[in-house]
């Protein structure tokens, strides 16, 4: 976590870190999941929270990562769509099938809290403005 957040030198597993200690701060169920990507050797590690509402998500920050803005194509995803490009046993792990976006939930939260975000320095690029 201390090299994602930090130094921003790490792998998906520090990536994954910081994202848990972060989701934990907001008092939100965070998990990190254990994995692969089909087609590659090496592990790989993403997340998965658990909203209120009882909702369930998967989130790779890594593969998200991008150079001026994330992308969030692996924000929010469920069961199957990460069943399509990765394993993992999902006997340890939250079900991800959710009956809302969070992607849309983000965005309107985002907009309504813009100027509150805005004022605590948070970088426009981060809120994706």
């Amino acid at each position: 976590a201390y090299g994602a957040l930090i130094t921003r030198k790490c792998v998906c597993q520090g990536i994954s870190e910081a994202f848990k200690r972060l989701m934990d701060a907001a008092k939100v169920v965070c998990d990190v999941v254990s994995g692969s990507i089909k087609g590659y050797d090496d592990p790989h590690a993403w997340n998965i929270i658990k909203l209120d509402t009882g909702d369930c998500y998967h989130i790779d920050v890594t593969w998200d990562i991008g150079k001026h803005r994330p992308s969030f194509s692996y924000f929010g995803k469920t069961d199957a769509f990460f069943e399509k490009t990765r394993s993992w046993n999902r006997i340890y792990n939250y079900k991800c099938d959710p009956k809302n976006n969070l992607y849309l939930i983000a965005k309107k939260s985002l907009a309504l809290n813009k100027e509150k975000l805005l004022q605590k320095n948070i970088e426009k690029n981060i809120l994706g403005l």
